[in-house]
């Protein structure tokens, strides 16, 4: 009864998005209590099979395989973890808790360690980021979600086994779920918009400048592993993304200058470099979703010795989302191109700037990043990008702080 159920609700729930990854996770470990191991795996094999019809054969036979594991794992820990078929827990809390909802929470947690790899191994496949590095990240995003869904699988296995409600648990367990779901949906929907925008911003950049394709999404990437090492936010988090892919967006305003046509800094053009993070901002300003943004992009060519513009601000003054990206420019353009430095000697020269140019902890937490081994993945992307004279190269900014010059103007 309970297979055949869940199935019909995974099978109508595939098309949810994320909804339907929570969803099948609560289900399966429902499963995992009320019908042992066996069965959780078909629960979890069947509606991965029988769903999304349209997608190739193979990716439908692992998407089954690895969802059937995870039931059939999770139903052995489960049973490891003195976990009762619930209709033998009756009477006390301390039953309900010792004997369901531990080892759920049990279960739980060893489907992650399960799911984290074999995605790990896909994303090897797919795209060469090493095994390690995603799955310590899907671990460590993923853990307290998979123990809230230990948590809400509990009331449904109450409620329809040891209460005898059966089905309609689905109507009170779900259903609020379902609606919270459907409001997360929506801020998602509204976020693939705001990524959209930017996508579009990104492109001008590049069509204008060629030799610059790829190196924004790789400064966000850079970034984001600095901001998740110095622990921000997630409201930061994400204004810092934003900001690290289009610190560079005012290069796209009309220039009044010539440009070498071989890529490199001539000094006419040293005006609309300077001018740049200021056009960026009187670009941007007007996004709401940016304006947390917008003040890193105007100070990510601050210097830590009060030396770079457009502001002349020094140390702490600094807006901390300018000063990670400052360190993730200044690696970015140390290590691009097929003359780039090694990570390790990129690492001693931004060492050696940190305190002058470039902001010591910032540095500090880039060096823990490549320590861990995390900047394996934009490395490559890095020695792969085009060559050539960078405006974020770190003499470039000794350059322009022994000028103390000033930017002009900002067109309007």
């Amino acid at each position: 009864m309970l297979a055949a159920s869940v199935a019909q609700l995974m099978h109508t729930s595939t098309t949810q998005g994320a909804f339907t990854l929570s969803l099948r996770s609560i289900v399966i470990l429902t499963a995992v209590a009320m019908v042992g191991p066996a069965g959780a795996a078909v629960v979890g094999f069947l509606p991965a099979w029988l769903s999304r019809v349209s997608l190739p054969v193979v990716r439908r036979a692992f998407n089954a395989s690895m969802s059937g594991l995870l039931g059939l794992a999770g139903g052995t820990c489960y049973l490891l973890f003195g976990g009762l078929d619930p209709t033998d827990v009756r009477g006390h809390v301390s039953s309900l808790l010792g004997h369901i909802l531990l080892p759920l929470v049990a279960s739980a947690v060893v489907m992650l360690m399960v799911n984290a790899p074999l995605l790990a191994v896909v994303v090897r496949i797919s795209a060469g980021v090493p095994v390690r590095i995603t799955a310590i990240e899907a671990i460590k995003s993923g853990w307290t979600m998979y123990l809230g869904y230990g948590v809400i699988a509990f009331p449904f296995v109450v409620l329809w086994e040891v209460d005898g409600l059966g089905p309609a648990s689905l109507l009170l367990v779900l259903a609020p779920l379902a609606l919270a779901q459907w409001t997360i949906s929506q801020q998602v929907a509204e976020q693939q918009v705001h990524y959209r925008t930017v996508e579009t911003l990104v492109a001008a950049v590049e069509a204008r400048h060629p030799t610059t394709k790829g190196l924004s999404e790789a400064t966000a990437a850079v970034a984001g592993l600095i901001g998740d090492e110095m622990r921000l936010r997630p409201s930061q988090g994400e204004a810092l993304r934003f900001a690290a892919t289009l610190h560079n967006v005012g290069l796209v305003a009309p220039s009044t200058r010539a440009r070498n046509v071989d890529g490199r800094i001539a000094p006419q053009q040293m005006q609309d470099v300077l001018r740049h993070p200021e056009q960026g901002v009187a670009m941007l300003r007007d996004i709401t979703f940016l304006s947390k943004s917008v003040d890193a992009i105007r100070h990510h060519h601050e210097r830590w010795d009060g030396r770079g513009y457009p502001g002349g601000l020094a140390g702490s003054d600094i807006p901390l989302l300018a000063r990670v990206i400052a360190v993730s420019d200044a690696f970015i353009a140390s290590t691009r191109g097929p003359a780039g430095l090694s990570t390790e000697d990129a690492m001693t020269v931004l060492r050696l700037r940190a305190g002058t140019q470039l902001c010591p902890g910032c540095v500090d937490a880039l060096e823990r990043v490549a320590l861990k081994g995390r900047l394996d993945a934009v490395v490559p992307i890095l020695t792969a990008a085009p060559g050539g004279a960078d405006h974020d190269d770190p003499a470039v900014s000794d350059l322009l702080a022994s000028m103390n010059a000033m930017p002009v103007e900002v067109l309007a």
